[in-house]
């Protein structure tokens, strides 16, 4: 096993009990994403653009939560790879950009 895959883990995020890959190594999700994503009322035909959306988590929660339309957007390539193997697996609506 490589140094890389022995930092990776699998978690789930909790309020929608998505699956989401984290990276010890880089930046991984709190509570203060959860409470973030739990936080905003969300209008069922809104349309939510996350930056700097790191693992993902905030987005699947709001997704979860009954958004119509969420983009995230991240600069960092090791983490937009873990959530794009994340959103591969699980039944969301989220358009990532790198």
């Amino acid at each position: 096993m490589s140094e890389q895959e022995s930092s990776l883990r699998c978690d789930y995020v909790p309020g929608c009990g998505y699956k989401i890959w984290q990276d010890a190594k880089e930046f991984c999700y709190t509570t203060d994403a959860v409470f973030l994503g739990n936080f905003p009322h969300v209008v069922r035909k809104a349309k939510v653009l996350e930056l700097g959306c790191g693992t993902g988590a905030i987005s699947m929660l709001l997704e979860s939560r009954g958004a119509a339309e969420v983009t995230a957007l991240d600069c960092n390539p090791q983490v937009t790879k873990l959530v794009r193997q994340a959103l591969r697996i699980i039944p969301c609506r989220i358009s990532l950009l790198l």
